[in-house]
């Protein structure tokens, strides 16, 4: 049954800790706390995910207990919950939900051209299948620099508006904390300097 059982003098309540529910971690073996609070001073206490079992452990009355996953979960979303026996009594906790994601997301730039004499604007646009985009970072540099891991703006959109020849370099981040690897543009030129014009009257 859920939560809270009797028998005689046996009862106890399952709390689950972390993961929050609805979390979105890039570990494939998680970690899953919980606390047991009731009559007895221990309990043997399951970890099922998608209804499979994924470790024991024996948690003692009112005491936090973790359980790792046995196995690597693969991306996806999975139901979770713990399992607690004492004198042949089974409780459960309550059903949460985890996604596991380890796959980092994809930012791609956009511009209103490579060749200006005026301001050149970008557009960053980042996708992430499972977890979703948390945010992402640029800056900008000139062609012949690197990129560095310093210095990076957060935002999604940009503007160039100096003479020279320049790229952006850029990477998102997803909410189970996936980095993608920096990106750089193709070569942005801005040339606003009008050609000069020389009469030789010889």
């Amino acid at each position: 049954s859920i939560g809270d059982e009797e028998s005689g003098a046996v009862t106890f309540l399952i709390t689950l800790n972390t993961p929050l529910n609805q979390t979105s971690t890039d570990d494939s073996t998680p970690n899953f706390n919980f606390t047991v609070s009731g009559t007895e001073p221990s309990y043997f206490c399951e970890l099922f995910i998608n209804n499979t079992g994924y470790g024991t452990a024996t948690a003692n009355n009112n005491t936090a207990t973790i359980i790792t996953a046995n196995s690597s979960l693969s991306d996806g979303n999975y139901n979770w919950y713990i399992n607690c026996t004492a004198n042949s009594i089974t409780n459960q906790s309550e059903i949460r939900t985890i996604t596991i994601d380890t796959t980092p997301p994809l930012t791609t730039i956009t511009s209103n051209g490579l060749n200006s004499s005026t301001t050149i604007t970008f557009t960053l646009n980042c996708s992430d299948a499972s977890s979703g985009c948390n945010a992402t970072y640029y800056k900008v540099v000139s062609w012949s620099s690197a990129c560095g891991s310093t210095g990076y703006t957060e935002g999604t959109s940009g503007s160039i508006s100096t003479d020279g020849d320049w790229k952006v370099c850029y990477y998102s981040v997803d909410n189970s904390g996936n980095m993608e690897s920096t990106k750089e543009s193709n070569k942005f030129i801005l040339d606003s300097t009008s050609p000069s014009i020389y009469y030789n009257s010889n």
